[in-house]
């Protein structure tokens, strides 16, 4: 990446906040498997002692459920990641030389809030 190369430089964030934020919902995902393995054998472990309508009962992350918190969860991580590509169309994505020698990306933002201009800058983590 060359400094001055803003539109390069706002696709590769915009790529690792994408990456992130995905991450970040599969780990949500697998969280909900786990909780719907561990309630499906809970819920084995009582058949036999309660009956079918007791079960029934108990049986509160059915497959309608299961589906109705995936789909939430996949939304919620989709629109998490058309909010964030919104927000950094708002930016001026620019590198700071000096400082990726250093194995840091520096981004140098510029934003207009109403009529003021502000200039932010934020050290990302290391890029390793």
């Amino acid at each position: 990446m060359v400094k001055g190369n803003t539109l390069t430089h706002k696709k590769f964030l915009s790529s690792e906040i994408r990456r992130s934020v995905v991450r970040l919902f599969k780990l949500y995902l697998n969280n909900l498997e786990d909780i719907k393995y561990l309630h499906l054998i809970a819920i084995d472990k009582l058949k036999g002692r309660l009956s079918e309508k007791e079960l029934e009962t108990l049986n509160y992350l059915d497959e309608e459920h299961y589906n109705l918190v995936r789909k939430r969860t996949l939304d919620n991580g989709n629109e998490a990641i058309r909010d964030l590509s919104d927000i950094l169309d708002k930016f001026e994505i620019t590198l700071i030389e000096d400082r990726v020698s250093q194995e840091h990306i520096v981004l140098k933002a510029k934003t207009v809030l109403g009529s003021e201009e502000r200039d932010v800058e934020e050290e990302a983590a290391n890029i390793q």
